[in-house]
């Protein structure tokens, strides 16, 4: 598995399975995701997901989510453009998604320039 699978993984979770996010132990530890992902915001993807994993692993639903949607394997572009119905969770923690979707839609450029 590599780091952009991940990231576009997490990403997948973060826009899609909102639910996961409203515990109270998953929103306290929001602010601090925030802020690691802010500060490696220009890191490698090698050190974005060893971030995300860390948070994840204090999170099993969360950890079973992006798991699963690692296994079906989903591209970068999947999550270029996604809704969801209830965005107060990414509202409230809007560098998360920025971060991680700058970080996709980057992977999604250079995997198209290697094809193209």
């Amino acid at each position: 598995m590599n780091p952009e699978d991940t990231i576009a993984a997490f990403l997948f979770v973060w826009e899609e399975k909102q639910h996961l996010f409203k515990r109270t132990e998953v929103l306290e530890s929001l602010e601090n995701l925030q802020k690691q992902l802010i500060a490696l915001k220009t890191e490698s993807d090698e050190q974005i997901e060893e971030c995300l994993e860390t948070w994840c692993e204090n999170h099993d639903d969360i950890t079973d989510a992006v798991d699963r949607a690692i296994t079906r394997k989903i591209r970068s572009s999947d999550n270029i453009n996604t809704q969801t119905e209830d965005n107060s969770i990414k509202n409230q923690y809007p560098e998360i998604t920025e971060v991680l979707r700058t970080r996709v839609q980057k992977t999604q450029k250079a995997n198209d320039d290697i094809e193209g």
